[in-house]
């Protein structure tokens, strides 16, 4: 026999082989393609709630990707079961079996939990669950029978159920080679996009895998909560509580933005129109030209806006001294957190502790940094907002709102129809002569990301405006970003600590406070620190504490000109 003779016959085994996974002649091809059909179907489960999120942003397009790997999958499990019968060993058949019911069980549990809840596995369902006692869970299993029995009887569940039944009637009729070669394709594109996933997506990468997914939820959820713990176990009662007096001046509305460059937005004099609504009212705003934040980082720059650290302070932490929700709530006022930043991990500990005695407190999008599948446009904010401004009374209300903003990655921060400039319109509008086509399209992104928030900060003094009883809107940055601003270099450097910082006071505020009106208007050059805020704030509402500093209120009559510090150091 030559040798090509061999590999022939090789070949044509190896093919036997594998056709015979579907085709073989003891009549197990109607089951083997039932249990692919099941895995299939069961994989689909497990990735319900991919399509549509932010990772996948395209719907059509996110099934598309999701179905072919499922298909993959399918495949994969069915050839195990079938490698698994070729051995004749029942204990490995049995553990597959096992193995496979649990992965069931896992994805059926993923789509339920998205079908009724918008939550697939992720750290914040995990989260919900690790805070579940048993009593609350008692509580809460006959609301999800009822939950579960009104889905059954529904159109769609019922539709859908009556499909998948014609599909395992059906898929024994088709021949066997249009299955195999409709199951090798389907895997072949399904291994392509798993590929396109892990080397093209820049984040979530470990969700097409429910498995991964859940233990890697498990894990973080653990692990995160614990970090949780360990910083609220550092927080102390407010000090002096009862020293704290306040003329109830006005609601609040503290709207904390997210790497949003002053030198990107129209209203500051950027060339492309970013901040349209802004720009139509800037006679309404009082627009300061001259703020900077006291870190380049998240995290420093929120431990000193949420409590009376200063911006020279290297020593003291947020923990040893009073923070800004206590503040508010001993003013009497009824206090808000609403964010679209994660509740735990990378970023979100210290934030989380210092705002944990807000009366609400409200995480719209991913509870975790490692949540990718969970997170949100900032959009997601206004129906909290909405409720928050009705949800007072008579009480007065201090409301911190918490964006993503233009968080990196900056196409992901803003839904496509605010798509509003391309590389080209960059290329045009700055003199910029480092840019390339793929740097300007980043600075494109990063643009629609302000005009978004723009569009966002508009409705929110809308409804100020239309409020009856004095309003005041504060909004400014954590920190800019520096994106291909001043030569080949997108990221942080010292500059990015320049930010916008605007403030919007309703007809009813204005008119009851003419004099606090007409002084503002004055202190728009000021050069101030954003860690001074609650100074300002303190200003806006006619609240008085022994630690208020009106030499760093920039609102003041008593503001003094003083060194500014970034990361420490002296700003210059």
């Amino acid at each position: 026999m030559t040798l090509t003779t061999g590999y022939s016959e090789y070949f044509y085994i190896c093919k036997m082989k594998i056709t015979g996974l579907i085709t073989n002649r003891t009549d197990l091809s109607g089951k083997y393609r039932r249990f692919w059909l099941l895995a299939f179907l069961v994989s689909v489960l497990g990735t319900v709630d991919i399509p549509g999120s932010l990772i996948l942003p395209d719907l059509l397009r996110g099934w598309a990707v999701c179905l072919c790997i499922s298909c993959l999958k399918a495949t994969a499990i069915t050839a195990v079961l079938w490698w698994m019968r070729r051995l004749r060993k029942k204990v490995l058949t049995a553990a597959f079996y096992l193995l496979f019911s649990l992965y069931a069980l896992l994805c059926i549990f993923n789509s339920v939990a998205y079908g009724l809840y918008g939550i697939g596995i992720t750290i914040r369902l995990l989260n919900v669950l690790s805070q579940t006692n048993a009593s609350e869970a008692m509580e809460f299993i006959p609301g999800l029978a009822a939950n579960l029995l009104h889905a059954a009887v529904s159109a769609k569940v019922l539709a859908g159920a009556a499909a998948v039944a014609a599909m395992f009637i059906a898929v024994r009729y088709i021949p066997a080679r249009a299955f195999v070669c409709a199951a090798a394709l389907g895997s072949l594109l399904g291994f392509g996009a798993l590929a396109w996933a892990a080397l093209g997506l820049p984040q979530g990468r470990n969700t097409f895998s429910t498995c991964v997914r859940f233990a890697k939820a498990v894990v973080q959820n653990r692990r995160e909560m614990a970090e949780i713990e360990r910083f609220n176990a550092r927080l102390v009662p407010f000090a002096d509580a009862d020293k704290v007096e306040s003329a109830h001046r006005a609601d609040i509305v503290m709207v904390i933005g997210e790497s949003a460059s002053k030198k990107h937005m129209s209203l500051y004099g950027y060339p492309l129109a970013t901040t349209p609504f802004s720009d139509a009212m800037r006679d309404s705003l009082f627009v300061f030209e001259d703020a900077l934040g006291s870190s380049i980082t998240t995290a420093d720059n929120m431990e000193k806006i949420l409590s009376f650290l200063n911006d020279s302070d290297t020593v003291r932490k947020w923990y040893d001294v009073p923070l800004l929700i206590d503040l508010f709530n001993a003013a009497g006022y009824r206090t808000f957190w609403i964010s679209n930043q994660e509740q735990s991990g990378l970023y979100g500990n210290a934030t989380t502790a210092m705002s944990s005695n807000a009366d609400v407190i409200k995480y719209v999008g991913a509870l975790s940094s490692e949540d990718f599948i969970m997170a949100r446009y900032d959009e997601a904010v206004m129906p909290w907002f909405h409720s928050a401004l009705s949800a007072g009374g008579d009480t007065p209300i201090f409301m911190a709102v918490h964006l993503m903003g233009s968080h990196i990655r900056f196409s992901n921060r803003y839904p496509a129809g605010f798509a509003r400039f391309s590389g080209a319109d960059v290329e045009n509008a700055v003199d910029k002569p480092w840019l390339t086509d793929a740097s300007a399209d980043i600075v494109a992104a990063y643009d629609n990301s302000i005009c978004y928030t723009d569009s966002l900060m508009h409705c929110m003094i809308q409804e100020l405006a239309a409020k009856s009883r004095p309003a005041a809107l504060v909004y400014f940055s954590d920190h800019g970003e520096n994106v291909y601003d001043t030569h080949n270099f997108m990221g942080r450097d010292r500059s990015v600590a320049e930010v916008p910082f605007v403030i919007y006071l309703n007809r009813a505020f204005r008119d009851a406070n003419p004099a606090l009106t007409a002084r503002m208007a004055g202190v728009l050059d000021r050069p101030f620190s954003t860690a001074s805020v609650i100074h300002s704030l303190m200003t806006l509402t006619g609240t008085s504490y022994p630690l208020y500093d009106s030499s760093r209120d920039v609102l003041s009559p008593e503001f003094t000109i003083r060194e500014r510090y970034v990361e420490g150091e002296v700003w210059e």
